[in-house]
């Protein structure tokens, strides 16, 4: 494999964020681009804090590569604004909310993986409890109130949702 296609896969890898760099890989990229040796020395230095592995790493098998780096950017954001007009963003729904929004899809998941994505989603709510959280702003269409939180087949909608706006209610005191 001659080096500027390799060089070309590799970036199109980075870019997409499906892989991080490596020190050979930059040096590689360094020398043909022919970066000035004060530019290469910067890039050596930044290049491995340039893609610090998260939580959501351990389950990147089974997420997807967009979902990945939503999940990555909000972890890095320290604010977010967001409009919900059919739920609440999952920032702000309770687990078993979530588990109602998972199991109302056309093809149900195994439980296992509707486990995983609420554990995911959990995980993606500890923003809003670290030592310096995420601001969040959130509307919220009025419907979002109303629906209820049931998916077809399960019991008890109308818990989750009291649960759910319990929930949305603290969370808007903080």
């Amino acid at each position: 494999v001659d080096d500027e296609a390799y060089c070309g896969y590799l970036v199109s890898r980075i870019e997409t964020a499906r892989t991080g760099i490596t020190a050979d890989d930059l040096d590689r990229l360094l020398e043909l681009y022919r970066v000035p040796d004060g530019h290469a020395d910067l890039l050596r230095r930044l290049a491995p804090s340039a893609r610090p592995r998260g939580w959501w790493d351990a389950y990147a098998d089974t997420l997807s590569a967009g979902y990945a780096n939503l999940i990555r950017l909000e972890a890095g954001s320290r604010a977010l604004r967001c409009f919900g007009a059919l739920v609440p963003h999952a920032l702000l729904q309770t687990p078993d909310y979530v588990r109602q929004v998972v199991l109302s899809t056309w093809e149900r998941p195994a439980p296992p993986e509707v486990d995983r994505r609420v554990q995911v989603c959990r995980r993606r709510q500890e923003v809003l409890d670290a030592a310096d959280p995420m601001q969040l702003w959130a509307v919220l269409d009025e419907s979002v109130l109303r629906r209820t939180a049931g998916a077809p087949g399960t019991s008890d909608g109308a818990a989750v949702l009291r649960g759910q706006l319990g929930w949305l209610a603290e969370v808007a005191g903080r």
